[in-house]
């Protein structure tokens, strides 16, 4: 049984958390070391596109020491190569709020749009000899972020005392500071732009070296440029975090692999592989502050003042 983690966005597997999970591309490594995700992490909505992925195996358990070095699934994605004939697709996707439904929880319909395009092309630089596949995948999502308080709210309203019993967010001798601070804490809720521009290339050239030798080189890259994408989630615009928390991300991921496979015998087979990667992640906050939406009242007057300024709010994403 699989499950996305609500949390990170890791595939899960048989009950065992999502950062066992090992990934494998043509059964070389796409893994982060650094956080036990996929090469990209969650960050980057995929690495390749559709069309340049021949198939794919998922192992829940039980693998070979050739996948090993898990604890829970792997999973191994095949790529696509060349042949003697010249064959390619192309693609477009589109997505519009204007052909989606209200979302029940909102009083407003966001304008929200989605595009994702590309090609594939392969064929034969000698016929039996050497073959290429080349693929590549544009993705452009503009979708504004819905800042909701944790009850759902847009304004945060101080509740004065009513006796003993209930004390209330404030005293008299600090009210006007409470209300000012709640006034400054609605300011974070409302619509936002939020963006992610991405793109995915990929080419692999595979040369018949003998009749016994096969000589296999890719190459693949990704950039998810963004704005409003540190807290953003494709499947719903609706988040608590305010646009101080937000920021700006860019992902960047490089990939060159060489395989050789070779038959020594008629029993025996040879895989070697060799891979250089990098992954590289930057994030830049709106803001040195505290984040505001964990703001609370009694300490916001010792906040410097030029740390509660928020970014002003877009109230709408045209």
């Amino acid at each position: 049984m699989a499950r996305i983690s609500t949390s990170n966005g890791d595939l899960a597997f048989g009950g065992i958390r999502g950062f066992q999970t090992s990934y494998l591309v043509d059964g070389t490594d796409n893994n982060n070391a650094f956080f036990a995700q996929a090469r990209g992490r969650y960050r980057a909505p995929y690495q390749f596109s559709n069309e340049v992925v021949q198939e794919f195996r998922v192992s829940p358990n039980s693998v070979s020491a050739e996948s090993g070095r898990t604890g829970g699934a792997v999973v191994n994605v095949l790529t696509k190569s060349g042949s003697n004939k010249f064959h390619g697709t192309g693609f477009y996707y589109l997505r519009d709020s204007v052909f989606d439904t209200a979302n029940p929880t909102l009083n407003i319909k966001p304008s929200s749009t989605q595009h994702q395009f590309g090609f594939t092309v392969g064929g034969p630089l000698r016929r039996n000899r050497a073959f290429f596949f080349a693929g590549y995948d544009q993705h452009i999502f503009h979708e504004p972020t819905v800042v909701r308080l944790v009850n759902g709210g847009t304004v945060v309203v101080p509740q004065l005392g009513a006796g003993p019993a209930t004390p209330g967010d404030c005293e008299p001798s600090d009210q006007a500071q409470v209300f000012a601070a709640a006034a400054r804490l609605s300011q974070q809720s409302g619509l936002y732009p939020s963006k992610l521009l991405g793109n995915a290339g990929f080419a692999e050239l595979d040369v018949n070296v003998s009749a016994h030798n096969l000589l296999s080189v890719r190459v693949n890259t990704s950039r998810y440029p963004g704005e409003n994408n540190v807290f953003l989630d494709p499947s719903s615009p609706i988040t608590t975090y305010g646009i101080s928390d937000n920021g700006i991300e860019h992902v960047a991921t490089e990939t060159a692999t060489a395989s050789l496979t070779s038959a020594l015998s008629w029993r025996m087979v040879s895989h070697l592989r060799a891979q250089v990667s990098r992954d590289l992640q930057w994030s830049q906050s709106y803001t040195y502050a505290m984040p505001l939406t964990m703001a609370r009242m009694r300490w916001w007057r010792d906040v410097p003042e030029r740390c509660r300024i928020p970014m002003r709010p877009v109230q709408n994403a045209e």
